[in-house]
């Protein structure tokens, strides 16, 4: 609200603007020019490349459009994206690469500049009525608009996840469950793994997500996708042996870590539209809410197709485009998005409760003494998870080389019973040259050149 910058009315006069070109605001930019293809629509968009490089899980039965269902299916048939049943797995560039080249097919008009405040909108665009925000969650438009998010919106904290990502060369597969269940009682946190593989460049990316207690979470730096911890940085001694035990377990050739922490909440808008000042305010995907477990997506093309019928019930109307839309409408799309929020946050929080009880018996399997415990690794293997892998005993963060395990031998593990050196041909660690000098006793490590680090767990 305090933006000195001088701007110059645009020469196209958008009867809608949407703030925010990700997946929810073409979709509803899309649905809405379908209905009314006499609208002029215009999208503003800060980044001319798409930076996010995560996938998302598409209901198909959330996709009304048979254009745009046709054109993901397609997607399907070139292995660009992976279907289960009626999940469509997609990673959000080729998504937005999809929406975007539909959209532009379609004549919707894009402008790549960010906005920054309120009177940027108003004086590029002083003739449009109705502006939605599909901004995000960190929607500037929504606290400009709606008022300042500590008094606006209403969080609710589900889970503290510390995640960690690597590359591998060649083709790899998640721990299996025994495995996985052997490895979660000796750190007493639960993870959950993801794979996904590039046939083009032989490569794999693993990750690796940890549901870690407050205290652990409260300790750790901040750190995000653009800006991720450093491995070798100052992280609590039981997180980095709780990654160590998982990446010793899968033993693999890893490079290029990436380690961020984030907390999964539910959030919501106290409100979603408005009339202010002669302009309707809308608010929709992550700007409007958002759930944890993969559900803001399907949530957000929901309700953008929702608004998109309310604003063409509008259009069809009015006889003269530049009106704000009438309270009666806005009333309807407040309590859709309220219901919808709902019912969205009602099955993430079943599935909190879930996440809960998985943890709560993780521990007291953990509790149980080592004698008693059916599926658990033998004694050496225990000794050689608990050891700290070389990811944070290395001043840079990028490689684990060869040579460098070498060196650092006794840090690296011998090739663990749950993922054997015959599954990973590529792994530095593999029984057959074992890098390991190590007594057979748990008390003392022999090991060349390198200061034994041991992390008890």
């Amino acid at each position: 609200n305090e933006d000195k910058t001088e701007y110059s009315p645009s020469e196209i006069k958008p009867d809608v603007l949407v703030i925010g070109a990700g997946p929810v605001g073409l979709w509803t930019a899309i649905q809405l020019k379908t209905a009314k293809p006499d609208l002029m629509i215009v999208m503003t968009e800060r980044n001319v490349e798409y930076e996010r490089t995560h996938k998302l899980f598409l209901d198909l039965d959330n996709v009304e459009n048979k254009e745009l269902k046709g054109r993901i299916l397609k997607l399907v048939e070139l292995k660009q994206a992976e279907r289960k049943g009626r999940m469509i797995k997609i990673p959000v560039k080729i998504l937005e690469d999809c929406l975007m080249t539909y959209a532009k097919e379609i004549d919707i008009q894009f402008r790549y500049e960010k906005i920054t405040s309120r009177k940027q909108i108003e004086t590029i665009f002083p003739d449009c009525k109705i502006i939605i925000a599909a901004d995000g969650a960190h929607s500037l438009t929504r606290q400009v608009v709606f008022g300042p998010d500590k008094e606006n919106v209403s969080e609710y904290p589900m889970q503290n996840l510390v995640q960690l990502q690597y590359s591998t060369k060649g083709r790899v597969e998640k721990m299996g469950f025994w495995d996985t269940h052997k490895t979660e009682k000796l750190s007493e946190f639960f993870f959950e793994e993801s794979v996904d593989y590039d046939e083009a460049t032989d490569t794999a990316r693993v990750t690796g997500r940890f549901f870690v207690d407050d205290e652990t979470f409260k300790n750790l730096p901040e750190g995000n996708q653009k800006h991720p911890l450093k491995m070798s940085g100052d992280l609590p001694d039981n997180l980095k042996g709780v990654l160590s035990l998982w990446l010793n377990a899968r033993d693999e050739q890893a490079a290029n870590p990436k380690l961020t922490k984030f907390k999964l909440s539910a959030y919501t808008s106290k409100q979603f539209c408005k009339n202010e000042k002669g302009r309707t305010w809308v608010l929709i995907g992550d700007a409007g809410f958002g759930v944890p477990f993969f559900r803001s997506l399907n949530a957000g093309i929901y309700c953008g197709t929702r608004l998109a019928d309310l604003l063409a019930k509008h259009f069809k109307n009015t006889h003269m485009h530049p009106q704000v839309v009438s309270n009666w409408l806005l009333r309807q799309f407040n309590l859709k998005m309220f219901w919808k929020f709902s019912k969205e946050f009602a099955a993430a929080d079943f599935k909190n409760n879930g996440l809960e009880f998985i943890k709560s018996s993780i521990c007291l399997s953990a509790a149980a003494p080592t004698s008693l415990q059916m599926n658990k690794w033998d004694k050496e293997e225990r000794h050689r998870m608990k050891t700290l892998h070389p990811f944070f005993t290395q001043a840079n963060d990028a490689v684990i080389s060869p040579a460098v395990a070498e060196q650092a031998s006794v840090v690296a593990p011998v090739a663990a019973s749950a993922v054997s050196s015959a599954n990973h041909p590529n792994s530095l660690f593999s029984s057959a040259g074992s890098l390991v000098q190590a007594d057979r006793s748990e008390t003392q490590i022999s090991k060349p050149d390198v200061t034994s680090q041991v992390v008890k767990i």
